[in-house]
Parts: C-alpha cells; structure tokens; sequence
C-alpha cells in the first residue's frame, strides 16, 4: 500500500459521511431515487395500459397534456421560482401568497379561453372528445400551479422525503384509476381523470405538510416582491416556455395536421425513451454543473470532453438497439396496436441520443453566462424542428415527417455540441479524433448486426445486439484510451 492513500475503511467511512442525512449528496440522492421509482412505476405499468387503451386514446391524452405542459409554465408567473431565493421565511411565505393570486388570475383566463377557443381547438386537433372534457383544463392548470408553489416552498424547507412521498402518491392515484377505467373500457377520459388526480393528491400532500397559515401570505408584502422579482415573469418564463413548446408541440402537430393517433404513437415512444434518459441527463447535470463551476479553463475543457465521451458510450447501445429492433421491442412489450411507436423509435433514436449527450453539457453556457445564446439556440431549435415536423407532414407522410424532425434535431444538437466544446477551448473535430475509434467502429458494427438481424429470430437478434453493443461499450472504455475525468 502507498503511503498516505487511503485505505477501503477510509474510502468506506468517506462515502457514508457524503451520504449521511443532511447533507449534499444525500438531498440529491433522495430526490433521484424518489423521482426514479415513480417513473419506474409508471414505465412499468405501461405495457398493461397500452393493451387497455388504444393509440387514439393516447392521442386525445397527449394534446391535453400538451396544452396543460404549456400553461403550466405560466401558472403561477414564474414567481414559484423565487420561493428558495428570499433569506427571511416571511418573504418566501409572502411569495407564496403572490404565487397563489397569480394562479387564481390565470385559472380565471384559461377558463375564458376554454369557452371561446375550446372547441375550435378541438376541431382544429381533430380531438371532437375534448369538447365534454374541456372544463377539466382550468381545474388541471389550478392543480398544477398549486403543486408548483407548495412544491417550491416544500424545497425551502428541505423536506425532500414529503417530496418522494408526494411523488408515489400521485403515480399510485393516477393508476389506481386508470388501470379500472380501462378494464371498464372508459377510454380517454379515464386516462385526462388519472392525469387530473395526479396533481390533486400531490398538492394535498405538500398543503397539509407546508404549516403555512393565511396570515402568513401578507398581501401587503405582493407589489413589492413582485417589482423585485420582476425578471422571472419577463426573462425567465420565456426561455422555460421555448424548452417546454419544443418537446410539446409535436403531439399538437401531428393531432391537427394528420390523425389523433399518430399523437398516440408519437407520445408512447418520447415517453418510453425521453424520461429514463431525462432522469440520468439530469442527474449528471446536476453533478456536471457545480463540479465544472470551480474548475479552470484546463480543467473544464477535460470535463466538458470527458462527459461528452462518457455519455456517448452509455446511450449508444441503447439507441442502437432500439434503431434495430424498434418495431419489435415495441410490439413485444406494448402489444401489436404499437408498431408505428416502434418504427418511430427507430427514426428518433439518433436524434435521442445525440440531445442526451448535449443536454447535460448545456449547464456550462450558465458558467460562462452565455444565456442570450443559449436562448437564440432554443428558439432556432424549435423553429427547425417544428418546420421539418409540419414540412413531412405538409407534402410526405408521417415516417417523412418523423425521420425529417429527427434529422434536424440530431443536427442541432450536433451544433450546440460543438458551441458548448468551443466555449471550453476544444472544439468538435478536436472531440471527435479522440473517439475516432468509436466513431468508426460502433456504425460498422450496427452493420453487421443488421445483416444478422436477417438470418435469425427476432428474440436472438435482439439479445445478440444488446450483448455485442454493450461489450463494445464496455471494451472502449476500459480500452479505448479515453481518460475520462468523470470515472
């Protein structure tokens, strides 16, 4: 043994000290796990409900959805935000009283647009389903604000656990209706009544665990902090509306300008591939982004590389194995209505991938406050994207459109990839020298194992490549002579 490295006691009684309750990693440790287990539970239950509900049930499911996702940023006007910020409780509760009237305000307008724009809307969405259904929008958007604000003030007070057991309940209640709704055949109205639950309980538990009083909220306080935090309403709500609009309005598109079904589709393959790899994105940005802070320009840029190399090798075999056995892993899993889910899981793969890597690395254009970029990058991203959406659909057909938008994604986050390596003194063509090795390697075996694909059972194939990718995988990071700063 060196002298003066530590030994496996040592590293042992280290690691617990990191993770004792209270402290940094354990908070995060506790959200992630909370946040993992609900989405587990709900990904799992997925291929129950996609054998009791049909692709245009989704369909009529993911425009609520959608058109609730969109509101939801403007809730509470953004204020939630600033419920951590203030140092003194009474302003942070006074916050809350702001947040509140905020919501009440914009309950008030969703309810006027949903009597006059409501069933054009539907119309125009080809969701005629919606127009009974429609006043569940304005109950959805005061739910929503509300569990926003409590949520916010639940973090204040680091009562993370309260959080976790928020999230189970709302998973568990939105199934405990859907699951029976859909053995009684009650079809898209059981799936908007789950979703509407979901947010009912989670606010109720995070009221009853708040301790906050009405004489608490001072509306006296309101003009004040409203005039203070005046740039979260103006500035901020605008950057997290383009992020929102950009992974949202796709299931519109596709409900208005070909069927409600392909929304069904669409929305079954972001939700089965987008959320895991959300989850870990946003695990590694949460780790990236302090970690990179304090480095300097040397530091950084082996970061920024290493992180890049890293989370290709890990979301490579994934992606590839959906790119070759989409359709069947959908239909095997899902059932037989879902094959179109699949065969869009194959065109998305690249694009899925290629955001996975570059999302977690966008929290440097924070360090090096590069927000203005960052926010003219998202608004080209969804001009882009939405316009190869509409043009597939426009004058293709739906596989035109969904191999079109992948392509523009994959292609914009191939360019912020490459901004994101400039600002850390590398650069793309520098980053991708030092991978050659995979990047020559992983296409020639995807390949090869199409060509296998062919001359074997589907249920071979497919264990064949995750074994093949992953040991590929393995192999380049143990052997590929990758230094990676994050391991």
């Amino acid at each position: 043994m060196q002298p003066g490295r530590p030994t496996l006691r040592d590293q042992i009684v280290s690691l617990r000290l990191r993770f004792s309750r209270g402290t940094f990693l354990s908070d995060v440790a506790l959200l992630v796990s909370g946040a993992t287990f609900s989405q587990a539970v709900s990904v799992l239950a997925s291929p129950l409900l996609t054998r009791l509900f049909t692709p245009r049930d989704y369909g009529v499911l993911a425009v609520f959805s959608s058109v609730l996702a969109i509101l939801a940023i403007v809730a509470a006007g953004r204020y939630e935000v600033t419920i951590p910020l203030p140092r003194q409780d009474s302003d942070a509760s006074s916050l809350v009283g702001l947040c509140l009237f905020v919501t009440a305000l914009v309950t008030a307008v969703t309810v006027l647009l949903t009597l006059t724009l409501g069933p054009a809307f539907a119309h125009w969405s080809h969701t005629p389903e919606l127009v009974s259904y429609l006043w569940l929008l304005p109950v959805a958007v005061l739910g929503t604000g509300l569990y926003q604000i409590f949520n916010y003030w639940t973090l204040r007070k680091k009562n993370f656990r309260a959080i976790n057991r928020t999230r189970i309940a709302q998973v568990i209640g939105q199934l405990g209706i859907q699951i029976p709704g859909g053995l009684l055949h009650l079809g898209a109205p059981c799936l908007l009544a789950g979703t509407l639950a979901s947010q009912v309980l989670g606010t109720g538990g995070l009221l009853k665990r708040s301790g906050l009083r009405f004489q608490d909220l001072k509306p006296g306080e309101w003009k004040r902090l409203a005039k203070e935090y005046r740039a979260f309403p103006l500035i901020n709500s605008w950057d997290a509306l383009i992020n929102v609009i950009g992974l949202r309005i796709p299931h519109v598109i596709f409900a208005a300008l070909a069927s409600v079904e392909l929304a069904g589709y669409y929305s079954l393959t972001l939700r089965v591939l987008g959320l895991p790899a959300s989850l870990l994105g946003q695990a590694v940005a949460q780790v990236f982004y302090p970690t990179i802070a304090e480095m300097n320009v040397a530091g950084a840029r082996r970061l920024v590389e290493s992180t890049a190399t890293a989370l290709v090798l890990v979301s490579f075999p994934v992606f590839a194995v959906v790119a070759l056995h989409g359709p069947f892993l959908f239909t095997w899993v899902f059932g037989d209505s879902w094959k179109t889910s699949g065969q869009f899981a194959q065109y998305l793969s690249p694009f899925l991938m290629s955001s996975f890597v570059s999302s977690p690395l966008s929290t440097y254009t924070l360090v090096r406050r590069k927000q203005r970029e960052a926010f003219c990058y998202g608004l080209a991203v969804i001009t882009l994207r939405t316009g190869s959406l509409w043009a597939g659909l426009r004058y293709g057909s739906p596989d035109w459109a969904v191999g079109l938008y992948s392509l523009a994604g994959s292609f914009v986050c191939l360019l912020y990839l490459r901004f994101v390596l400039k600002l850390a003194g590398s650069g793309l063509r520098q980053w991708l020298s030092q991978i050659r090795l995979l990047i020559l390697g992983g296409p020639i075996l995807v390949i090869l194992l199409m060509g296998v694909t062919s001359l074997v059972p589907s249920i071979a194939a497919s264990v064949l490549s995750i074994v093949t990718l992953s040991l590929f995988s393995l192999w380049y990071w143990r052997f590929g002579n990758t230094k990676l700063a994050i391991a």
